[in-house]
């Protein structure tokens, strides 16, 4: 898992760290590495949010070519600290969920189907 580290945490922003866990234990992560790279930096968080991101072959063939955790085919679930959710696919759908009871989306096909 690469997290970003951000200002006022006594390093440098725009580099990685790599975080593992003993076994099942998701409370209690460390950091082992740091992983800087200029091409592929973190995307923004402020202290407290968490972001998750996959990132896949972009439309050009090559792979992670979507900088930054945007575009590409790869997705994005970002909590924020306002207690909203932001939930992006790699094709540019989103649904936001604002932390007051809003749902916002922006798709291009929407199907609702019951059983």
């Amino acid at each position: 898992m690469a997290m970003g580290l951000q200002p006022g945490d006594g390093k440098s922003t725009g580099d990685q760290v790599i975080s593992r866990f003993q076994e099942t234990d998701f409370e209690g992560g460390k950091i082992v590495q740091r992983v800087h790279s200029d091409n592929d930096t973190p995307p923004e968080t402020q202290s407290g949010e968490i972001i998750i991101w996959t990132r896949f072959q972009n439309s050009d063939g090559g792979p992670n070519s979507a900088q930054g955790a945007q575009g590409g085919t790869g997705q994005v679930i970002h909590l924020k600290n306002d207690g909203s959710i932001h939930v992006t696919d790699g094709n540019g759908a989103t649904k936001i969920y604002d932390g007051k009871g809003n749902v916002t989306q922006d798709v291009n096909n929407y199907t609702l189907s019951s059983q």
